[in-house]
């Protein structure tokens, strides 16, 4: 009988610690969402790609209003998902920026591979615009590891 007492003891405490788990305000999902919306301010995410960048400045400011309404799942959700958007959108164009980097760091003499890899680039913005981050990031990379063939075989 002790046995089942303690089983019951744990289940019950388990229960209401859950239960007020649940009612508790998302305020690191909402600092974790704000701050990785200001490291894709601090890359310029917005030159690049405004639109997305707009979407997860409603979404932060929808968590902040669901916040405001004790609506805290909701608002936990809309938080998460700025946060992965922004961490996304600070990481593709970070890559975006150091391709460009690259390609302005050409001497003159590599004026023609420059002109080349432009297009490339384009590309890279617009699937980063789009939304295919993984095809922006990979194009960025080929710019990048075609200038260090160049440069390393000068």
């Amino acid at each position: 009988m002790n046995k089942r007492n303690n089983a019951f003891f744990v289940f019950l405490s388990s229960l209401l610690l859950l239960a007020s788990c649940v009612g508790l305000p998302p305020t690191q999902e909402m600092s974790d969402a704000r701050q990785a919306l200001q490291a894709a301010d601090d890359v310029a995410a917005a030159q690049l790609m405004s639109e997305r960048m707009n979407h997860v400045k409603d979404l932060v400011r929808d968590a902040e209003r669901n916040l405001s309404m004790r609506r805290y799942e909701q608002a936990r959700e809309s938080a998460v998902t700025a946060k992965n958007e922004a961490n996304t959108l600070r990481n593709v164009t970070w890559a975006i920026r150091q391709a460009r980097s690259a390609m302005d760091q050409l001497p003159g003499e590599l004026a023609e591979l420059k002109k080349r890899l432009e297009p490339k680039l384009d590309a890279a913005i617009d699937a980063a615009r789009a939304g295919r981050d993984d095809e922006a990031i990979a194009t960025c990379a080929q710019i990048r590891q075609a200038i260090a063939t160049v440069s390393d075989a000068k």
